[in-house]
This record gives structure tokens, sequence and C-alpha cells, in this order.
């Protein structure tokens, strides 16, 4: 097996809204999206920075690391 780049950049399939969890982070509510990578595997991924009400079933999202370096995915445009 090797290790391969892939760029993370992608479309949504599905997403989930999370009310409720045992951990303090992320707050909620959040959202957690099933990606379809451009370049082809499917991974699911916090989408940082959206509201239950805007994620779009298609919508193009890019991966995106914060200051406190950690990754998730968000909406483009």
């Amino acid at each position: 097996m090797e290790h391969t780049f892939v760029p993370a950049a992608g479309s949504v399939t599905a997403c989930a809204v999370v009310h409720h969890h045992v951990a303090p982070e992320p707050p909620t509510p959040f959202v957690v999206v099933e990606i379809a990578l451009d370049a082809g595997p499917v991974v699911r991924s916090l989408l940082r920075g959206a509201s239950p009400d805007t994620v779009v079933i298609g919508g193009r999202v890019t991966g995106a690391v914060d200051d406190a370096g950690r990754f998730a995915f968000v909406a483009v445009g």
C-alpha cells in the first residue's frame, strides 16, 4: 500500500446535524458531511462555519486548517 496525495476538494453528498454529544468541542449544533472528493474517495468530516440550514447537497467544499491546526472542510462560495 502506498500513500497518495488527494486534494481536499469535492461535493457534499449527505449531511447530519449533531445537537448533543459528550465532548465540549466542537460546540453544538455542528454539521457532519459526507463528501465525494474530486479525486474519487468519499470521506466524512465536520463542515466548519456552516449552520444547519445553509448546507446544500451538491455544494462545493474545500479543506482548511484553522488557527489551532485542526482540519475540516468549509463551503466554497
